[in-house]
């Protein structure tokens, strides 16, 4: 039943109550679980501000080409090339493998006709920290995503204001 082995039938778990550990591990794995839907939605946001700033910088070209010089244009390109990057890093964050949700339900119960509750509890206690050590590299991921994503953010934002300054001084 559980991921990662940390328990079978050759191996006797502590002869203490399991609470703790079931509820410390199932936490851990919840938390978890919600910071990750917390990072895709960040990225997702990051991904639609990041396909503004380059809409924004070619409907100024449109509307005033005679103020695009080589800076403005090298510019213009750098946040697309910038959000480019941008758009595959969310993609392969977004689209990462299976992550480990808990227990198979059916499995609990089948186990929960015929193994002692205590054992049961020690089970899906390891079965819950098996899934979380089996997700962190996902996660992790997905906040080196995070933080790429910001940063390259960041780099069109101000790409996209030095040239709609220089678009309006006219240099």
């Amino acid at each position: 039943m559980n991921k990662l082995n940390l328990a079978s039938e050759s191996h006797a778990y502590p002869n203490r109550n399991p609470d703790l550990m079931y509820e410390v591990a199932r936490d851990h794995l919840t938390g978890q679980l919600a910071a990750a839907d917390a990072a895709d939605a960040k990225l997702g946001m990051l991904v639609g501000w990041g396909s503004a700033a380059p809409g924004i910088f070619a409907a100024v070209l449109a509307l005033r080409p005679t103020a695009f010089h080589a800076v403005e244009t090298l510019l213009l390109v750098g946040t697309g090339v910038a959000y480019l990057i941008l758009a595959v890093i969310v993609y392969l964050a977004l689209s990462r493998k299976k992550w480990g949700l808990g227990p198979n339900l059916r499995q609990v119960w089948r186990d929960h006709l015929g193994k002692d509750e205590r054992r049961l509890k020690w089970d899906v206690a390891a079965d819950y920290l098996g899934y979380y050590e089996a997700n962190k590299p996902k996660y992790d991921g997905k906040v080196t995503a995070l933080r790429w994503s910001l940063a390259l953010v960041f780099v069109e934002s101000s790409a996209l204001v030095l040239g709609l300054v220089l678009v309006a001084s006219g240099n």
